[in-house]
């Protein structure tokens, strides 16, 4: 993966990748209907998915809202 699809928030390394509700709910250990209260707050900056997926940019700010997810494995 080349490195302007990665992010290093807090110096772990994150794929930065288009992800439904359901994967990143997975990614963060909580059902989606957690993840979506989660989220809430953040909506507006989110803005709306495109289709079932939230792009990278959409992904980026959810990671730097809520921080990078417990359990990602740092390759």
């Amino acid at each position: 993966m080349n490195q302007k699809n990665q992010s290093n928030i807090t110096g772990i390394s994150f794929p930065l990748k288009a992800y439904t509700v359901r994967q990143l709910a997975d990614l963060y250990g909580v059902t989606t209907k957690t993840f979506r209260r989660w989220i809430a707050p953040f909506n507006e900056a989110i803005g709306d998915r495109h289709g079932h997926f939230y792009n990278i940019i959409q992904v980026k700010c959810i990671v730097q809202n809520l921080g990078v997810p417990g359990d990602v494995v740092v390759e």
